[in-house]
């Protein structure tokens, strides 16, 4: 049995932070194999359904500035105070709960979407595995990231995550 090498997975969280106190965090999540399910209104408004409803499953959250791509997400929280809902074994990992319950529901409402609606169905995952997180340190920095969102679409023909794109970043890197 031939036994394959597997590099370690880059950690994206920013080790021994504490992801549940106050303060801005900019959240961008992809699509799987950058396929392009949000390019349909239907599907779009779905995701934006389930991240406005973050608010209301989590206490201590406010939402910000937010834009769905045809291919990934990006999007501002800001824990406002703590959920007493946490428990003290999560009490570090608010952000990272947030984010499963988006992508499971994103995930499983689009799932129905397919067999109720005729989605474009997506192969094996909606979401690719993680996500990117940046702490947001200033009020000049959450302004840099809320002109980002909203010029987003805008420069969507030149985004590193246009299919159309993908192997020519790829080269440059």
């Amino acid at each position: 049995m031939k036994t394959y090498y597997r590099e370690p997975r880059k950690r994206l969280r920013l080790e021994g932070y504490d992801y549940s106190q106050e303060g801005y965090y900019f959240v961008t999540v992809c699509v799987h194999n950058r396929e392009l399910p949000f390019d349909a209104p239907h599907a779009a408004a779905m995701v934006e359904k389930y991240w406005t409803d973050i608010q209301n499953k989590y206490s201590g959250v406010a939402l910000d500035d937010f834009v769905i791509m045809p291919n990934h997400f990006h999007g501002i929280i800001q824990i406002v105070g703590a959920d007493l809902c946490v428990g003290p074994s999560s009490a570090n990992d608010k952000l990272p709960l947030i984010m499963k319950w988006f992508k499971t529901q994103t995930t499983n409402a689009y799932l129905r979407g397919i067999k109720q609606f005729g989605w474009q169905p997506f192969d094996g995952k909606l979401w690719q595995r993680g996500y990117h997180d940046r702490i947001i340190r200033s009020e000049e920095e959450l302004n840099i990231f809320r002109v980002y969102i909203r010029e987003n679409p805008d420069k969507w023909s030149e985004d590193s995550e246009h299919p159309d794109n993908v192997l020519k970043y790829r080269a440059d890197t």
